[in-house]
């Protein structure tokens, strides 16, 4: 026990950093959610642009080649 005591001060000056850690990780966490729900939303949009411009001149097309 001894030779702990000296050491506990350096705990508990690690322990706020060890703290401030983990909040690091929950905040980095977020963000990782948050840019995969980002880039979901980018490539849903996108692939509706594209549906709706191919599909919206191929529908015009095929309505003028069957009238």
């Amino acid at each position: 026990c001894d030779k702990l005591r000296p050491k506990k001060n350096i705990v508990f000056d690690v322990q706020p950093v060890v703290q401030i850690a983990k909040h690091i990780e929950e905040a980095i966490d977020e963000i990782k959610k948050k840019l995969t729900l980002l880039t979901n939303n980018m490539n849903r949009s996108s692939k509706k642009e594209t549906k709706s411009r191919s599909g919206g001149t191929m529908k015009t097309h095929m309505k003028g080649e069957n009238s």
